[in-house]
């Protein structure tokens, strides 16, 4: 899935869930479910969440990219890793080298993931302000982790990171490989998009059209 739409799902998400504490203010902001005893709510911690996973691979890419053009080398998808640094990264580095498994899996692995909610968790229940933000932004790297599995062939996240440094989830669906369903997926996955964004434009303006009408001075 691409980074963007895990930011509109989780935008849509975060609405709902904003919705819920909305209406139920005894809450402290929180979501209905934080009956369980969930932290608050944080929802920009939510937002930087969805994407935060795929930062580190997007700026190994752009530097990847740099010393391509520096070099003089040809672009392209079909190029093998003896003539692009892009394609050893894609094709050698992101399976084997270390430093690439680690950055790119700090916040996709479910298992560190699970860590750093507990972390948060148990930092908000002993009141510390953080605790809460952390608590939501992993929760929403995991959310990323949970598309992202059924939808990788043979890239997805370790499983089992940092324990295990080869194991994942080989999906017979991947979002951008034709070979496997990626040329249906593309067109699916970008027409669910722009129904969340109309969702999400819809929304605002009701929002806004609220705010509206309680500043105007009744008549």
């Amino acid at each position: 899935m691409q980074t963007y739409s895990h930011l509109i799902l989780t935008a849509v998400l975060n609405r709902k869930l904003k919705h819920q504490a909305q209406r139920n203010p005894n809450a402290s902001a929180r979501p209905i479910f934080a009956g369980q005893g969930l932290p608050p709510l944080k929802s920009t911690a939510l937002l930087i969440g969805s994407v935060a996973p795929d930062i580190p691979l997007i700026l190994l890419t752009i530097g990847f990219i740099a010393s391509d053009m520096l070099a003089g080398h040809k672009m392209g998808p079909d190029l093998d890793a003896s003539q692009s640094n892009v394609a050893y990264l894609f094709r050698y580095l992101f399976f084997h080298n270390r430093w690439v498994l680690t950055l790119h899996n700090l916040f996709h692995g479910p298992l560190v993931l699970i860590f750093y909610m507990a972390i948060g968790y148990g930092a908000w229940r002993f009141g510390k302000n953080w605790g809460a933000s952390l608590f939501w932004f992993a929760f929403s790297c995991g959310l990323h982790t949970l598309v992202d599995i059924p939808l990788h062939t043979d890239d997805g996240p370790l499983l089992f990171f940092p324990f295990n440094w080869e194991t994942r989830f080989h999906s017979p669906l991947s979002y951008w490989d034709p070979r496997h369903y990626g040329n249906y997926w593309s067109p699916f996955e970008h027409l669910v998009v722009f129904g969340m964004l109309i969702y999400l434009l819809v929304g605002w303006w009701r929002d806004r059209k609220v705010k509206i009408n309680l500043l105007s001075p009744h008549s």
